[in-house]
């Protein structure tokens, strides 16, 4: 195939840089390279192309490439773009990206998936009338990625503390807030590559809190976390957490790959489900990157002895499938 790989850069660190007003290093050229050398090594042809802030750019990239399929999409607006130009991509539809975190919450209680009750508020204001669970509670944006707007004070005991945190992300970040009940437990991400009935879970990564940090924020997560893979967990909780992840990721729709994060209770052996990452990092590190990140996802790859070769193999293979049954499925139709 030939195959395009989006850069588009500060992907990683945009939404953050809006909360903090830091400006961070700049990984994405090297995801994007990762992503390339890992798919030209299964045959391909591929070339990078970097998503632009002029759209009619963008779509003379792409429509002249005529590429196969595209790779590393990870924005609305470019995923959006791709379906209205009819281009192939790897990853979830814009049906699921378009949705926030609270849509997503609703849909996991319809499909009876556990997750932490929650409220969402748009202004302060609406903190005297929405009806919040009991304290303490986790604020974080209800858009967004890589735990930006996330920090030690996410945990909130009082409406004091809550109208402070509540109140950075409305105004800096320009976006709701979403406020969970805070659940006690293990925390625990779950890799998944496939679609259906032919979802393969990967093995669940255990997140450690390391130094002061009492959640995994985004400064946490610039190579702080201290994983366990497989989670430190006996094997009924891990079968849990297999089965409570293929069903919160088929219950959206999600394609292809994606990560559902959880915080595991072991006293009541329930699996919260927190968050579905449809845009999640899939780079293996080989030590010589200079800003790039290890992803979680990566972690899981390496357990199981596999290269980004053999990663994106598998998700190739994954997203070549659901598109051949889709052109069969529309060719049926149209019969």
């Amino acid at each position: 195939m030939k195959i395009c790989v989006l850069h588009r850069p500060y992907r990683n660190t945009e939404w953050q840089t809006k909360f903090s007003g830091e400006k961070f290093p700049d990984d994405a050229i090297e995801e994007a390279r990762h992503h390339a050398e890992a798919i030209r090594a299964n045959g391909h042809s591929v070339e990078i192309v970097t998503w632009s802030n002029d759209m009619v750019k963008n779509i003379r990239a792409l429509q002249s490439g005529n590429y196969d399929l595209v790779v590393n999409a990870s924005s609305l607006e470019e995923v959006a773009l791709l379906e209205i130009l009819h281009i192939p991509f790897m990853g979830s539809g814009i049906d699921l990206v378009a949705t926030d975190k609270a849509t997503r919450k609703r849909l996991w209680r319809e499909a009876q998936v556990l997750t932490p009750a929650f409220a969402l508020i748009s202004n302060l204001e609406q903190l005297s009338s929405v009806e919040l669970p009991p304290f303490p509670l986790f604020v974080k944006p209800v858009r967004g990625r890589g735990s930006a707007g996330i920090t030690n004070e996410s945990i909130v005991h009082n409406h004091k503390e809550l109208r402070r945190a509540c109140q950075r992300i409305l105004y800096n970040m320009q976006q709701g807030v979403l406020i969970e009940e805070h659940i006690h437990g293990v925390e625990v991400t779950v890799g998944l590559i496939g679609n259906g009935a032919d979802v393969m879970v990967l093995p669940p990564l255990e997140i450690e809190y390391s130094g002061q940090a009492r959640t995994n924020t985004f400064m946490h997560k610039q190579d702080n976390e201290i994983f366990h893979c497989p989670a430190r967990l006996p094997e009924e909780a891990i079968n849990l957490l297999c089965e409570a992840a293929k069903r919160a990721y088929n219950s959206l729709g999600a394609r292809d790959f994606g990560r559902i994060d959880f915080i595991y209770v072991p006293k009541t052996k329930q699996p919260y489900a927190l968050e579905l990452n449809t845009f999640a990092g899939l780079q293996i590190l080989t030590g010589d990157e200079q800003h790039l990140h290890q992803s979680y996802i990566g972690k899981m790859c390496e357990q199981l002895g596999w290269t980004s070769r053999d990663l994106f193999q598998r998700l190739l293979a994954a997203c070549q499938r659901r598109l051949s049954e889709a052109m069969v499925d529309d060719d049926t139709a149209n019969d």
